[in-house]
């Protein structure tokens, strides 16, 4: 039976030593037909990579739901299924592994120059609450004009939950590798994580920068985050401001009469949320009659 663990985690190395390189490599394949091929047949192995986590995610769900369903005697064929899966994805990722030592081994070959620069990249951490309006801020500085110019490639990864550390460094691999164009956004409810996932964002060139968006300030700690900006609630009045722009947008002055008060108790509910009070007054935007709106402050 194939360790499955030792070998994600060997999978796992693999990818970081390789990582180290992208950068120089990326510029040689311009030049060097071979590197191309290199890099071609490394972006073939992350899809594989990929398409493998795909399928150990449907499994892994699967067993939790027949475990949630099987609550009396557990079915042997399903336990005999689970053991032959198991199996089955120890062969795939040892031979992903393979694979993957093989394009480690060409690496070395090709004489890369390690980036070795000893300047951190500076994190900038947006910290709140779910809802506060932290992705949309970081979507602004995306895509500000004078980000697009001075930054020659930009990177977005969304952590998701539960953390996939394998999936992250692999998307992060593929935006330097050209397979993807994305910002460098990291989003991540798990602090513990945070750590693991610095060794991810070493493939870098001087001038890098990396915006963090979490929910708590601990996040700065772990990452060693240059500058914080915390998001506070909104005020009673941007509330109820952000909620009548959309609320009564495209509405005459007689279709909002006798909703503003309603809107305001509305809005203060929200509890200073942009999100909320965006999905409320959407919710009314077409809502003409009173008994919708006073049914909804409820």
């Amino acid at each position: 039976m194939v360790d499955v663990r030792k070998e994600a985690q060997k999978l796992k190395t693999t990818l970081h030593a390789i990582q180290a390189v992208l950068i120089g490599a990326e510029r040689r394949q311009v030049e060097e037909e071979a590197v191309k091929l290199w890099l071609g047949k490394l972006k073939a192995t992350s899809y594989d990579t990929d398409d493998l986590i795909d399928e150990w995610n449907t499994f892994i769900l699967k067993f939790r739901v027949s475990n949630k369903v099987c609550f009396c005697i557990p079915s042997p064929s399903f336990c005999f299924t689970k053991i032959v899966l198991h199996r089955d994805f120890g062969i795939k990722i040892k031979d992903l592994n393979k694979r993957l030592q093989v394009i480690a081994v060409e690496k070395d070959m090709f004489s890369f120059n390690l980036n070795t620069s000893k300047e951190k990249p500076p994190y900038h951490l947006v910290v709140g609450m779910g809802g506060i309006g932290k992705t949309t801020l970081a979507q602004l500085a995306y895509n500000e004009q004078e980000v697009k110019a001075f930054f020659e490639k930009r990177i977005w990864v969304c952590v998701s939950d539960p953390v996939d550390e394998v999936r992250v460094a692999k998307a992060i691999l593929e935006a330097l590798t050209g397979v993807a164009r994305l910002p460098l956004w990291l989003n991540s409810r798990h602090c513990t994580k945070w750590e693991s996932l610095k060794h991810s964002l070493k493939c870098r060139t001087t001038g890098s920068k990396v915006l963090i968006t979490a929910r708590k300030e601990n996040v700065a700690n772990i990452m060693g985050s240059t500058s914080m900006f915390p998001l506070g609630q909104l005020y009673e009045e941007q509330c109820w401001s952000l909620f009548s722009r959309v609320a009564f947008f495209g509405r005459t002055t007689d279709d909002c009469k006798g909703l503003g008060d309603i809107g305001r108790k509305i809005a203060n509910k929200c509890k200073g949320l942009p999100l909320a009070v965006k999905v409320l007054g959407g919710h009314l935007q077409f809502k003409k009659s009173k008994e919708h709106w006073q049914c909804a402050g409820q």
